[in-house]
């Protein structure tokens, strides 16, 4: 019985350490959140309340950080000031046949970046980089962790609200 007790707690905290893989802090919003391919690096879009429930539009306080590395060590945080982060990124979403595409993003002197969300009959969740004609594909393992939707946005409404109508 303690064994078995023992291994069903093992097996918890690793599943718990599996879903807590995230670079946000725990008093932000984890919008889009992954572990990528290879195991060592971790992609978060990280946030306050992005949108206002009362007042039906963008909380003007609002802020979102792309963050890249590690637990111990990130390497890529942007933008470097979260007054008027938002106007930093861009977004892209359409809804091609039976399937949809997400994407939100920023560019740093010549090299784009966007977390992609795609659901087609081709599915990709992470980072895409594009440096001039080479864009590089890191996908995550499995699909990202979002956050639930409870006076929060998702990262699907916020690539929306971004996303030029």
């Amino acid at each position: 019985m303690k064994l078995t007790l023992y291994f069903l707690m093992a097996l918890l905290t690793i599943s718990q350490g599996a879903t807590a893989a995230t670079l946000c802090k725990n008093d932000e919003v984890a919008y889009f959140s992954c572990v990528l391919k290879g195991g060592k690096k971790i992609v978060s879009l990280c946030g306050n309340t992005f949108w206002n429930t009362t007042e039906s539009k963008i909380n003007p306080y609002a802020w979102l950080e792309y963050r890249f590395g590690t637990l111990k060590h990130i390497e890529l945080l942007y933008p470097s000031s979260k007054v008027d982060s938002i106007k930093k990124f861009a977004a892209e979403y359409h809804h091609p046949y039976q399937g949809f595409y997400y994407a939100l993003g920023f560019t740093i002197d010549n090299t784009r970046y966007d977390i992609e969300h795609i659901e087609s009959e081709v599915n990709f969740y992470g980072v895409s980089v594009q440096q001039g004609q080479k864009t590089t594909n890191i996908p995550c393992q499995g699909k990202p962790e979002l956050p639930v939707k409870q006076n929060t946005s998702s990262f699907f409404d916020i690539v929306i609200q971004l996303a030029p109508q």
